[in-house]
């Protein structure tokens, strides 16, 4: 049975692109960061390469200005947790919200849970209903575009939790000890002709983390709607003193033969 393994599809939100020739007459709003008028994943993407620019050598490319666009919570410092909440509220809006973003994370922080966490068994249970929607979201998309559901599968769940785990402290497609993503699937329990994985960070919900994909360059929408595609497994890890504190990870499986304990999410 021949393999085909999807590597190296992942979602490094540092490596969004980036462009600093800004306009001298653009006036900055609070996430509007390059004046644009509208504020969408290109601002998310300015944010987090200021971010790494300033964590690696110190240096800041953003005006005064564009800073404080740029820090949507208000903490006094620019990082992935705005970048995330810029991603938030473009989807927020692309879905036909009209809140402006004062009120839209006023009303976040006060309605959304996940963001302060309670027990963490609580919290393990968000996490797993957070996957179940991500599942049932790619469904929609692939169902939309005129393809079959996917199907999930106890131990596809199992595994992906763990990936999203493991990229908690190293995202990427390697795992801690070095290994091949792929090293964690059992392909007695899972045979199958195709793998592949997408990761994502930084996003705190499942419509973010979805655009993330979906404006990705890099293959990670391509993946999703990969036809011969035949079941997914969905990982969420939340840390709060992590760097983007938010970690998603899919498998994407085209299966020999059926698998236990499969159904549709």
């Amino acid at each position: 049975m021949k393999k085909i393994l999807t590597v190296f599809l992942s979602a490094f939100a540092v490596c969004m692109s980036f462009n600093a020739d800004f306009s001298a007459n653009a006036a900055y709003s609070l996430g509007d960061v390059n004046g644009s008028g509208s504020i969408d994943s290109s601002d998310a993407s300015m944010i987090l390469s200021e971010y790494s620019s300033i964590s690696t050598y110190g240096i800041s490319h953003f005006s005064n200005a564009q800073k404080q666009a740029a820090d949507v919570n208000k903490s006094g410092n620019i990082d992935s947790s705005d970048a995330s909440d810029v991603l938030n509220y473009y989807a927020y809006t692309s879905t036909g919200g009209d809140m402006l973003i004062d009120y839209y994370l006023a009303e976040k922080t006060s309605d959304n849970p996940s963001d302060n966490p309670d027990t963490s068994n609580e919290q393990e249970e968000k996490l797993k209903a957070f996957a179940l929607e991500m599942g049932r979201e790619i469904n929609k998309e692939r169902v939309a575009a005129g393809l079959q559901p996917l199907k999930i599968t106890p131990y596809l769940m199992e595994i992906s939790d763990i990936r999203a785990k493991e990229i908690v402290g190293t995202f990427s497609h390697y795992r801690p000890d070095g290994s091949s993503c792929f090293s964690i699937l059992d392909d007695v329990k899972v045979p199958y002709y195709h793998a592949g994985e997408d990761i994502a960070a930084g996003a705190s919900t499942v419509s973010g983390t979805l655009e993330q994909w979906r404006s990705s360059t890099q293959g990670h929408w391509q993946e999703i709607m990969l036809p011969q595609n035949t079941h997914m497994g969905i990982g969420v890890a939340y840390s709060e003193n992590s760097t983007y504190r938010w970690y998603w990870e899919t498998f994407f499986v085209q299966a020999a033969r059926p698998l236990d304990g499969e159904y549709i999410p």
